[in-house]
């Protein structure tokens, strides 16, 4: 999120502020967090409160975890500041107790918070040691507290990072070096990583069929053209409309998001797990497939994606639609 969109919420004095990590499964769940802080901006009794990231995408909290103002161990306040609130039942690419542990992995004592309306996720994510869980629906009064509880805590713990940080200085025997952040096996170092900081909750707004769609643009897996219709796919659902392609491509090609592989397809670079380039088809999320035309085969080949694995023999197919779910 660009530093000049960030909104602070709450006006108390004297508490420590709260910045808010945010991933939720749908744009929906992320307005109805930004009305919930609204509804508590006039409470002199609640921290200030930001949100420094706001991504219905698990991907983008791995590359908030690898930015140098977050791992370098040289600047723990940041860390100590930052509040990952998390959707529970979150689904793609893995559920938020999964990220959960993603988190964990690189600070070991951050403040976790999880929202969810099923009550059984609470053991399964017990393991990661969360700060509260957040019920569906969240009252005012119930985040008021979370909030005034996370201050506390946020400014205990800056108290004593600074203390350890004066008995540290003035003792000789003080290493030399800090420990680096932890990080997980495999990971690729960070100059490889090459997907761009994008906002992925911008939303396309549009209305098929009687009904109107608010879309954030990391929901979206594909857009499939047909002949006269367009279908938009999601993990949970298709919607189609009338809309031609140039439509979606001029609203989501700004994000840096999306890539056309097809006259027919322009898919979401993020979902691409398997590039064939010899029997020309890409594989996203979801088993989904979608060709590669003859114009674009050469930029899919040079993917810059890292992480997607690529094939250059023919892969047997027993079902093979256009866009369809194998």
């Amino acid at each position: 999120m660009a530093s000049d969109r960030i909104q602070v919420y709450g006006q108390a004095e004297g508490l420590a502020p709260v910045r808010l990590v945010v991933c939720f499964r749908t744009l929906a769940a992320l307005d109805e967090l930004d009305d919930l802080l609204l509804a508590l901006r006039e409470r002199d009794d609640v921290p200030p409160t930001s949100m420094l990231l706001r991504t219905t995408d698990p991907r983008d909290i791995v590359q908030f975890l690898d930015r140098p103002a977050y791992c370098d161990a040289g600047r723990p306040l940041m860390r100590f500041d930052c509040v990952f609130l998390l959707d529970a039942t979150l689904e793609t690419p893995g559920s938020g107790v999964v990220l959960a542990d993603h988190i964990r992995e690189h600070s070991v004592d951050v403040p976790i918070l999880f929202l969810t309306d099923h009550l059984e996720y609470v053991l399964i994510a017990f393991r990661a040691q969360p700060f509260d869980f957040l019920p569906r629906p969240v009252s005012p009064e119930r985040f008021g507290d979370c909030l005034r509880g996370l201050s506390q805590l946020q400014r205990i713990r800056r108290e004593e990072s600074e203390q350890r940080r004066s008995t540290e200085a003035s003792d000789p025997r003080r290493p030399g070096a800090a420990p680096s952040a932890r990080r997980r096996a495999g990971d690729s170092p960070l100059h490889d990583r090459t997907l761009q900081w994008v906002d992925t909750t911008t939303p396309i707004s549009l209305r098929c069929r009687g009904t109107t769609y608010r879309i954030a643009a990391g929901e979206i897996l594909f857009v499939e053209r047909n002949k006269t219709q367009t279908t938009i796919h999601l993990a949970s659902k298709r919607i189609d409309c009338s809309l031609p392609l140039s439509w979606f491509v001029d609203r989501l090609s700004p994000t840096g998001l999306f890539v056309r592989c097809h006259k027919s397809f322009f898919v979401n670079r993020r979902h691409v797990q398997l590039i064939d380039i010899k029997s020309r088809f890409v594989t996203l999320s979801y088993g989904h497939r979608c060709e590669i035309g003859r114009t674009y085969r050469k930029s899919m080949s040079a993917f810059p994606d890292p992480h997607v694995v690529r094939s250059v023999h023919p892969v047997a197919v027993p079902y093979r639609s256009r866009g369809g779910v194998v």
